[in-house]
């Protein structure tokens, strides 16, 4: 609120005398400080409603901004992401072995090696050791051998998920979640 309005009001007030109520100059006086005092008030409180509502409106642009930047902020994320995932699955993709076991243990490997080397630190492999999973997989048929290797499974999608059905693989893929096999 501004002060010259206050001041206004106060000059106002204080010229009133104080004189009797029948004094018809002295009515008038009191009448025109009331609507002066009620008109200066009605200015003060518009004043502060413009200066309300800029304020509104300042923190909504700035509302506005914050979620731009923390929306771009995101995408990026979900692009270095999506990037860090592509480059796993080719690495998946290119990982050789003797056998269908040995081939999907390196995609897997090469995958983990990819992600972690673009995401960062705590993003480490933690697989089982070669040899407990070379012989998990030793023991499945040999259609659900080949459904491991990242590159097959990725080609002929429906008849994997038929298999990965399988009790036995589904305690594979716990092993390399980092559970125990049976």
């Amino acid at each position: 609120m501004k002060c010259s309005k206050w001041m206004l009001v106060l000059a106002v007030v204080s010229s009133i005398g104080c004189g009797s109520n029948e004094d018809d100059a002295h009515e008038q006086q009191v009448e025109a400080a009331a609507e002066e005092v009620a008109a200066a008030a009605d200015q003060v409180a518009q004043e502060a409603v413009a200066e309300a509502a800029g304020a509104a409106a300042e923190a909504t642009n700035q509302a506005g901004e914050a979620t731009a930047a923390a929306n771009a902020s995101a995408m990026q994320g979900l692009a270095q992401l999506g990037e860090a995932l592509g480059q796993a699955l080719e690495a998946g993709a290119q990982a050789e072995g003797g056998t269908p076991c040995e081939q999907s243990y390196n995609g897997a490997r090469a995958m983990m090696e990819a992600l972690s080397k673009q995401l960062g630190s705590g993003n480490e492999a933690n697989l089982p050791s070669r040899e407990a999973y070379l012989e998990a997989c030793g023991r499945l048929p040999e259609q659900a051998q080949q459904c491991m290797v990242p590159s097959y499974a990725m080609q002929h999608m429906q008849e994997c998920r038929e298999v990965g059905n399988d009790p036995q693989v589904q305690r594979l893929r716990e092993m390399m979640r980092g559970g125990s096999a049976n």
